[in-house]
């Protein structure tokens, strides 16, 4: 979050992040140094097509994102519930 701070410090303006979020601790962790930083918070969900989301949940190869990535691929199509952990929507 120093890193985001100090950019927001030398060119001012707005921070834009974009980022694929599946799981719920994760963009807490995220949303929660942003705001301890000082730095306002607004989420917008930016939804993706069927394909892209795929493409990115089975591309992604970090050991974190290995139970959120199983989860997914394992109940999609038919996912009508969130995977538990999962990132609701925005409030």
């Amino acid at each position: 979050m120093e890193t985001a701070r100090q950019v927001l410090d030398h060119v001012g303006g707005t921070l834009v992040v974009t980022q694929t979020i599946l799981v719920e601790q994760y963009w807490r962790e995220i949303h929660d140094g942003l705001t301890a930083a000082g730095i306002p918070v607004h989420h917008f969900l930016l939804d993706t097509g069927q394909k892209t989301l795929a493409e990115r949940i089975e591309t992604d190869t970090k050991p974190e994102g290995i139970d959120a990535r199983q989860c997914v691929l394992t109940t999609w199509p038919t996912m009508s519930e969130p995977c538990p952990g999962s990132v609701r929507r925005p409030r």
